[in-house]
């Protein structure tokens, strides 16, 4: 009871949590918690507390080792109050979004696979700043799988853009395969 009024969380990586029976509603019952950082081994353990948590949040970090879910879908139930995202080693979906994030003007996407503009504009259409790094070791790794994705990001372009980007920090292979016009 006496953490109700609690503002940032801070989990820490380690898979004991995980098996804790408490813990997702321990969480999930901080109603004004803004700040929240899970730190994990197995992505799994993100969805329910993601899925129960009804609070304002306005940061969010999700940073695991085994990237297996979907994080985009999981933070719609914090898409008005969101500002603030940082998703590390999580495999971004290639399916079209269904909701926006409007306040979000900060994006961080470290070794999560290639990012996809038509996945990532209309989630995120008011980012500012951005900073992705793919985990790619250079410019000669640049495949068939780059080349494509890169002509996918290019024409996605044509009917949408960050009108209101003013940082990118972005990997090499990263930024060509971004394409951004």
């Amino acid at each position: 009871k006496r953490a109700v009024n609690l503002r940032t969380l801070t989990m820490p990586r380690h898979d004991a949590w995980k098996d804790c029976e408490e813990v997702t509603p321990a969480i999930s019952s901080l109603s004004k918690l803004q700040d929240l950082r899970l730190l994990a081994e197995d992505a799994r353990i993100f969805r329910p507390i993601l899925v129960g948590l009804q609070a304002p949040l306005v940061r969010l970090r999700l940073e695991m080792v085994d990237g297996n879910i979907q994080p985009m879908p999981l933070l719609s139930n914090f898409c008005n109050t969101l500002e603030d995202v940082r998703l590390d080693n999580l495999e971004l979906s290639m399916d079209p979004p269904t909701f926006s994030c409007p306040k979000v003007t900060r994006l961080f996407l470290w070794h999560c696979f290639e990012p996809v503009l038509p996945v990532l504009m209309p989630i995120f259409p008011n980012v500012e700043v951005i900073s992705i790094n793919s985990g790619c070791d250079g410019i000669s790794d640049r495949g068939e799988s780059h080349e494509k994705l890169r002509k996918k990001n290019i024409a996605y372009q044509r009917k949408a853009q960050w009108r209101s980007l003013i940082s990118l920090t972005r990997d090499d292979v990263g930024v060509y395969t971004l394409g951004l016009q």
